[in-house]
C-alpha cells in the first residue's frame, strides 16, 4: 500500500508551527536582512538565493511585512527579483 503525498499546505503549516514553537516570528526578523544575501524557501516550497535590496513594515502594507529579492542567476524566462510577504516565507537566512 503506498501513501499518498502530503499536500504542500500541510508542510507549510507544519513548519510554521515549528518555526512558532522555536518563537521565531517572520515579522520580527525580515527587517534584519535588509541588504544581506539570503536563501529562502518559500510556502511552495522554491528555494531562492539572492540579495535583500528592500523591507516595507506591515503598518505600510496591509498588515505584512514584505521583503525584495534581486535573484542570483535567475533563468533567461523568470523576473530578476521578486517580493514575498511575511506569510510566504517558511524559512530564511542570511548566506556569504
Amino acid at each position: 500500500m503506498s501513501i499518498p503525498p502530503f499536500p504542500i499546505e500541510a508542510v507549510s503549516l507544519f513548519f510554521r508551527i515549528l518555526a512558532t514553537e522555536r518563537g521565531l516570528k517572520m515579522s520580527e526578523q525580515l527587517w534584519n536582512y535588509l541588504r544581506s544575501r539570503v536563501q529562502v524557501v518559500t510556502s511552495d516550497g522554491e528555494v531562492i538565493n539572492g540579495f535583500v535590496t528592500d523591507f516595507i513594515d506591515e503598518m505600510d502594507n496591509d498588515e505584512q511585512d514584505e521583503i525584495t529579492i534581486l535573484i542570483d542567476n535567475p533563468r533567461p524566462d523568470e523576473p530578476t527579483e521578486i517580493s514575498l510577504f511575511e506569510s510566504e516565507i517558511i524559512s530564511i537566512k542570511a548566506i556569504s
